[in-house]
């Protein structure tokens, strides 16, 4: 256990509706991620007995598998070279559950040498770190994801302008219609903050 919570993954047989889920809070266990299929990553009080949670349709409780915590790039085909900062240290992008503080993050990078920025209002650390730790990092209790750090972007298509349309909107030719933009505001919507939301 950490900190008093035993972080799973808990399988039902079929999506608990809310008032279950409800119910299940009550009893000291907190949900975060859900994972195909039926599944939510979730921390669960040490001292919670089983016969509490037998009513509740569980299929299953599971360990998180230090591999499982890999993103598929790390699991395949290792450590990409834009990852790796050529002197042995690589960037990666680490999650850890949401109820651990920053502070108790911090004094785990420290220990094993990573520098390290947070992600504040999320639960995410980017971290450089020797490539030999990258195994010591899976294997601890509290992190449960670990991706390769995102590549430096660049240009994808330089016909845009055209492929958009900008090339009319924005005509600078007599009698165009030289839309620039002004007092137009752009947003995107969902229930909550964007963050790291994999469709932004």
């Amino acid at each position: 256990a950490v900190n008093g919570y035993y972080y799973r993954i808990m399988q039902f047989y079929a999506v608990p509706n809310q008032a279950k889920k409800e119910a299940l809070k009550t009893l000291g266990i907190l949900f975060f991620d859900y994972l195909p299929k039926n599944a939510f990553l979730v921390a669960i009080p040490e001292n919670l007995t089983e016969s509490k949670i037998s009513q509740f349709n569980i299929r299953n409780i599971a360990p998180v598998q230090k591999e499982m915590k890999l993103s598929k790039l790390l699991s395949t085909t290792g450590i990409p070279d834009y990852a790796r900062n050529g002197d042995g240290t690589a960037c990666f992008v680490l999650g850890f559950y949401p109820n651990l503080s920053e502070k108790q993050i911090a004094a785990e990078l420290t220990k094993i040498g990573a520098s390290f920025v947070f992600q504040h209002e999320f639960a995410f650390v980017n971290v450089t770190i020797s490539e030999e730790k990258l195994d010591q990092i899976a294997a601890n209790e509290l992190f449960y994801y670990i991706q390769e750090t995102d590549p430096v972007g660049e240009p994808e298509n330089f016909r845009a302008r055209t492929d958009h349309r900008v090339n009319v909107l924005q005509g600078n030719y007599v009698g165009g219609l030289n839309y620039d933009g002004t007092n137009v505001l752009v947003a995107h919507g969902d229930d909550g903050d964007i963050g790291p939301h994999i469709d932004y």
